[in-house]
């Protein structure tokens, strides 16, 4: 996933007026690639840690609010234990391939400014 340039060739719109010379950029060197890896893992962190906030306010017996922990997802022996172990391992997977990601940017000249 990180690296190589296979698959699109940078033809991302990110509003910048250097869009013209990152299409000709192989995606290693072209911050609209790793921004485009990017934006979907970034989401998914966001939804990863409102969902350990849930199981937290779970196991500290807040019950308001209208999320609830869902022990079924994680079968019928899951406890809210269980559950907010599992997503803490989804979001350091999560955190792992974002780190990835912007260390191969980095590596090959990629400012992080570039990636906002």
């Amino acid at each position: 996933m990180v690296g190589g340039s296979q698959g699109e060739g940078g033809t991302g719109t990110n509003g910048s007026g250097t869009q013209g010379n990152q299409q000709n950029l192989p995606n290693e060197k072209n911050p609209s690639w790793y921004k485009k890896q990017l934006d979907p893992l970034y989401a998914k962190l966001d939804a990863i840690n409102a969902q350990i906030a849930n199981a937290e306010a779970a196991l500290s017996g807040d019950t308001r609010g209208s999320d609830s922990v869902s022990l079924n997802a994680y079968g019928m022996t899951a406890t809210p234990g269980d559950q907010l172990k599992e997503l803490q391992a989804q979001k350091q997977d999560v955190q792992d391939k974002i780190d990835a990601l912007l260390d191969a940017a980095r590596h090959n000249g990629v400012e992080p400014g570039e990636l906002r």
